[in-house]
């Protein structure tokens, strides 16, 4: 009979895991003002995001895919955006099975919320793996936390954005 026994680099792995989680619940308990102004009011915190908002409930509705006119700015005849569909995707494809399960207008809340979350544990997760690959595992760790607690961290991956970027004013 054999037995399990923890390897450092299994332990390393979960260690890693372990911060990514904090990491995020952090990011999260920062946020918690913005989650909650998002889920109860639907507040945007950005004119991008709005109109972002707008393409998607379009392309929704039936609005082709090589159709990106905003038909909402400069009527009657539109202006189109410059913004690729590829985006529309990827909310379309969180925000629909959402809908099954919550009011549309919660789905398209809580797509809000978990967008910009799942980018943010996907930018964690990289750059913890990163940093491992350049400088050890215990880098994996500083990676992490370097990038839950910079500044930009929260601009760029607020509660209720989508992706568009964030310029200072």
């Amino acid at each position: 009979m054999t037995t399990a026994t923890e390897t450092p680099h299994a332990r390393d792995g979960a260690i890693g895991a372990t911060t990514l989680l904090l990491a995020l619940i952090l990011a999260a308990a920062l946020s918690q003002p913005q989650l909650a102004a998002v889920w109860r009011t639907g507040a945007f915190f950005d004119s991008d995001d709005a109109m972002r908002a707008v393409e998607l409930r379009d392309f929704l509705a039936g609005q082709g895919w090589f159709d990106v006119t905003a038909r909402r700015l400069d009527p009657p005849h539109g202006a189109p955006m410059h913004w690729s569909r590829l985006v529309d995707l990827a909310l379309a494809a969180l925000q629909i099975p959402l809908s099954h399960v919550l009011a549309p207008q919660q789905a398209e809340r809580a797509m809000r919320l978990l967008f910009p979350f799942m980018l943010l544990a996907t930018l964690l997760g990289l750059s913890g793996w990163i940093g491992g690959l350049l400088a050890g595992p215990r880098a994996r760790l500083l990676a992490i936390w370097l990038v839950v607690l910079s500044g930009p961290m929260f601009a760029q991956f607020a509660p209720g954005a989508s992706i568009t970027m964030r310029r200072k004013s």
